[in-house]
């Protein structure tokens, strides 16, 4: 899922994330993140920072209250100061992604939200 209120920048990505045939909703707002996270069932959650309507970071202590275990929050975020990073991860979110996102480093969250879905669904 790609949460972001940019809807050029939300396409874009989710139109990045298809082309190995990943299936990808987007929202251009986090107030709904709950009711959407319960439709698509995801496993990675792209989250952009600093939407209108609910704070991103509410958006995100939701997600983990629903789905504490099992899914993988990244912030999408123009922020890259330490104290932005410490905030993040005090909320929940699993990674902390600084626009533009490099190729490789999208890989490697891809990679680790697959994996932490797979042991979820081992347990």
């Amino acid at each position: 899922m790609v949460v972001d209120d940019n809807i050029d920048a939300a396409e874009a990505l989710a139109a990045l994330l298809t082309v190995d045939g990943a299936t990808v909703r987007t929202e251009t707002n986090a107030s709904n993140i709950v009711e959407a996270v319960r439709e698509c069932d995801p496993w990675l959650v792209l989250l952009d920072l600093e939407m209108p309507g609910i704070d991103d970071f509410e958006a995100c202590r939701l997600i983990r209250v629903e789905r504490p275990d099992d899914i993988y929050v990244a912030a999408l975020t123009g922020w890259s100061r330490d104290e932005d990073l410490a905030r993040c991860k005090a909320v929940g979110f699993d990674e902390h992604l600084v626009k533009p996102i490099a190729a490789e480093r999208l890989v490697q969250v891809i990679y680790f939200a697959a994996a932490l879905r797979n042991s979820a669904a081992d347990r």
